[in-house]
C-alpha cells in the first residue's frame, strides 16, 4: 500500500513539473526518445507534437460542431418565433366563439399538444355560457389539489401523478406529458392544462416562454368573456 501511494505521489510530482516546464522534453530529447505513447485507437504516436496536434484538431472539430449546432438552433428558434407571432395574430383576429379551437390548433401544430382543458375557479356564477371553459367552485377538490401551484404562480412541467392526470383530462385520455399554467385574478383562478401523448414534450426554457405567450394572447383576446363571468349583483 505504501509503495502504491508513493508511486501515485511521484506521478503527481512529475505531472506538475511537466505542466510548469513544458519545454522540458524539448531540452531533454533523450528522455522523449524512451517514452512510449499510444493513442486510444491503438495507433502508435511518433511524437508528443503529433499527439498535441491531433488533440487540438479534435478540440477544434468539437468546438466547430458546437458552433454549427448553436447557429442551427438559433435559426430554428427564429423560425419558431416567427410562426408563434403569426399564430398570435390569428388568435387576436378570431372571434370569441372560436378562440379555444384556434388556440388548440396552434398548440397542436407548434407544441404537440393533444389535450387542452381550461378551468375557471370562482364562487360567482358566470353570467354567460362558457362552452370551452370548465367553471368550478373555488373550494372544489381539483382547485384544492393545486393550491400550492397557485401560491407559487409558476408553470409545472411533467410532475403529475396519474390521479391528477385523470382529474384534469379524464379516464380515457392518453397523456404522457403535461404542462400546467396557473393564473390568479382577484378572487378568480384559472388553470390551463396541456397534455401530450409524447414523452418529455414540455420543458422549462425557450419553448415554454413561447407557449405562455400564446396563452397570454388568448387571455387578452377573451378578456371580455372572462369579465362577464362575474355578475355585478
Amino acid at each position: 500500500m505504501s509503495l502504491a501511494r508513493s508511486t501515485d505521489g511521484i506521478a503527481d510530482l512529475v505531472g506538475d513539473y511537466l505542466l510548469k516546464h513544458p519545454e522540458f522534453l524539448n531540452d531533454n530529447p533523450h528522455i522523449l526518445e524512451n517514452l512510449r505513447l499510444s493513442h486510444a485507437t491503438g495507433r502508435n504516436i511518433a511524437s508528443l507534437i503529433e499527439l498535441q496536434v491531433q488533440r487540438l484538431q479534435e478540440s477544434r472539430r468539437y468546438q466547430q460542431q458546437q458552433i454549427d449546432y448553436l447557429h442551427t438552433a438559433s435559426e430554428a428558434d427564429q423560425q419558431r418565433v416567427t410562426t408563434v407571432q403569426a399564430a398570435a395574430l390569428d388568435i387576436l383576429q378570431t372571434n370569441n366563439g372560436r378562440l379555444h379551437g384556434v388556440l388548440f390548433k396552434h398548440l397542436q401544430n407548434l407544441f404537440n399538444t393533444d389535450h387542452l382543458n381550461i378551468y375557471l375557479f370562482t364562487d360567482q356564477p358566470p353570467s354567460s355560457q362558457l362552452p370551452d371553459i370548465q367553471v368550478k367552485p373555488r373550494d372544489c377538490r381539483l382547485q384544492r389539489m393545486f393550491t400550492e401551484l397557485f401560491n407559487r404562480n409558476k408553470p409545472l412541467c411533467d410532475s403529475l401523478q396519474q390521479e391528477y392526470i385523470t382529474l384534469l383530462f379524464g379516464n380515457t385520455a392518453h397523456v404522457c406529458s403535461t404542462l400546467l399554467l396557473p393564473y390568479t385574478d382577484g378572487d378568480e383562478r384559472m388553470l390551463f392544462a396541456l397534455g401530450s401523448q409524447r414523452m418529455n414534450v414540455y420543458r422549462q426554457g425557450f419553448e415554454l416562454g413561447l407557449t405562455r405567450f400564446l396563452i397570454d394572447i388568448y387571455r387578452i383576446r377573451s378578456s371580455q368573456v372572462f369579465t362577464d363571468t362575474v355578475t355585478t349583483g
